[in-house]
């Protein structure tokens, strides 16, 4: 059976939650933090379990066993889990930016080579009129 797939978790970007999790870490005051981030506490509770690579408690619950277990294996997995969902976020991030530059890209030697097409005709223009004049020339004025 396909897992059910909670639309709420993907709110916000991995990295916008590993980041907030990270301030969360030196934040004396955890509710100003979650209210300036525009999230609420428990979210942020949420995230950093999660990244710490243990289950919600909501899950942990509802499997019936303890939300932290004492097997050092079972950590292990979690945390590799955890370090996994970690660079496919990153991953995510990379490819989006490199998609994003090679558009950046595209524009601009677009725009370049219009440029340089204008410049030709303005050129050509120029030659039928007479020949081009400097623009600190006297008659340019």
């Amino acid at each position: 059976m396909a897992k059910k797939v909670n639309k709420r978790s993907n709110r916000y970007p991995v990295g916008f939650q590993r980041d907030a999790v990270e301030r969360m870490k030196h934040c004396k005051d955890i509710g100003k933090l979650a209210e300036e981030l525009g999230v609420s506490r428990g979210a942020l509770y949420l995230w950093k379990r999660r990244l710490e690579g243990l289950p919600s408690y909501r899950d942990a619950a509802r499997r019936g066993r303890p939300a932290s277990a004492d097997d050092p294996q079972a950590k292990r997995i979690r945390e590799l889990e955890a370090q996994v969902a970690t660079l496919e976020g990153e991953l995510g991030r990379r490819s989006l930016e490199a998609s994003f530059f090679k558009s950046a890209l595209r524009r601009v030697e677009g725009c370049a080579g219009r440029a340089t097409s204008l410049a030709e005709q303005h050129l050509r223009r120029d030659r039928r009129l007479g020949g081009a004049r400097p623009i600190d020339s006297p008659a340019a004025v």
